[in-house]
């Protein structure tokens, strides 16, 4: 069976992650699926440099016309620059060739969006969707930040910076499409996937006809190999605690607190350690490493720390929290739903903003927050939760 994966990205982000795990695991496990990667863009609005050695990947968009589509899409929060000539022909092929389209992320300034759903209602094909946002419930945003005007249609928005952000606001015009669009997949017998339950909720309340199920998001495979090898290499910190932020963009206070950071930088016993671009804490930062693109660089970075600190309100199911805990660091949240979900999963728990510093502050924090001694006993019942293979086999049932 031919299964085609469509991500706006390869190699960065959550659901690139995912959608890339997905395509490797299939391609490696021998149960009678292949599977193709159809992408937009990397950085630059180039080809993912995994192209050289993954030919399983195909990019579909040019650099001038991601350009363009980024001009447009800030403008107005829709793409309006249909695909023609070769990448039409290309997206056609691929489509032909599947048995089963995997939607993950389509929005992102790399395609046309009704023209590809367009094509897909016509192909008669079957999708699965997974939804690694609220994108398909709002007029414009992927991540609500704290928005509830998608419960009344949105327009006269009121967060035109929340990503992607736009300068006109045609919100509640785009939203009526796009659900006109999600209904004439939900009536072709589409599948919706959240990794989630509240935003299988959140979906559910605008698309009550449709078919959802909740997968959690799993461990890739190649991680989930070496995991032993990284905890084994933590070492203790003694009477101090190095504390990770980790965000694409840390400036981007849906993903980071700088107030709550800054409380925790505070402590006298604390030691900062930030992974991400365009760092606004250079005045408490003890070590500053930047955007990390390197899975291995990476996870030497997390098993370094004692914590990571997370704050986000925007993510739906971020794997980042299972990656660290797999690992052996604990993780520290603010209160979301996201984070809730998770942690809940493995005994954990969520904490209001101003109880971070005190959660921290006499460094037991793995027998208060996880009721476990060793970080190697914290990765040991990670493991069992975040396995990519379950997630593999929920979606293989979903396939056939």
């Amino acid at each position: 069976m031919n299964i085609l994966q469509v991500s706006v990205r390869a190699s960065e982000g959550g659901a690139a992650g995912v959608a890339l795990n997905i395509n490797n695991r299939l391609n490696s496990g021998g149960e009678g699926f292949i599977s193709k990667f159809m992408y937009g863009y990397s950085k630059g609005g180039r080809p993912s440099h995994l192209e050289e050695s993954d030919s399983s990947l195909f990019s579909i968009s040019k650099r001038s016309f991601v350009i363009q589509s980024f001009l447009v899409n800030r403008l107005i929060g829709i793409s309006l620059i249909p695909s023609f000539g070769e990448q039409l022909k290309s997206v056609r092929d691929l489509i032909d060739w599947a048995d089963v389209i995997h939607l993950h992320v389509i929005h992102s300034f790399f395609i046309h969006e009704w023209q590809f759903l367009d094509l897909l209602i016509h192909s008669g094909k079957k999708v699965v969707w997974t939804m690694h946002d609220h994108w398909l419930v709002t007029g414009r945003c992927a991540f609500l930040d704290g928005c509830r005007a998608w419960k009344t249609g949105c327009g006269n928005c009121l967060s035109m910076d929340n990503y992607p952000p736009a300068k006109l606001d045609f919100s509640r015009v785009i939203r009526v499409k796009k659900m006109n669009y999600v209904q004439r997949l939900v009536k072709s017998g589409a599948m919706f996937v959240s990794p989630s339950k509240h935003l299988a909720k959140d979906f559910s309340d605008c698309y009550p006809e449709a078919n959802v199920v909740v997968i959690n998001n799993g461990l890739e495979k190649e991680v989930e190999l070496k995991i032993n090898k990284y905890v084994n290499e933590r070492t203790e910190n003694g009477d101090r605690i190095r504390v990770l932020v980790i965000a694409h963009d840390l400036s981007y206070q849906g993903k980071t607190d700088p107030d709550v950071v800054r409380s925790v930088a505070r402590l006298p016993n604390v030691d900062m350690v930030f992974v991400g671009k365009n760092n606004p804490f250079s005045d408490v930062c003890s070590e500053d490493h930047g955007y990390i693109s390197n899975r291995d660089d990476l996870y030497s970075v997390i098993v370094s720390c004692d914590v990571m600190l997370f704050t986000s309100q925007v993510d739906n199911y971020p794997l980042v929290i299972g990656e660290c805990l797999c690992l052996g660091t604990a993780v520290i949240a603010t209160k979301s739903p996201a984070a809730r979900e998770i942690l809940s999963s493995i005994g954990g728990g969520v904490y209001e903003p101003f109880m971070i510093p005190g959660a921290l502050s006499d460094g037991k924090v793995l027998e208060k927050a996880f009721g476990v001694k060793t970080a190697k006993e914290l990765s040991e019942k990670a493991l069992n939760i975040f396995s990519g293979e379950v997630m593999l086999e929920k979606y293989c049932e979903l396939y056939v």
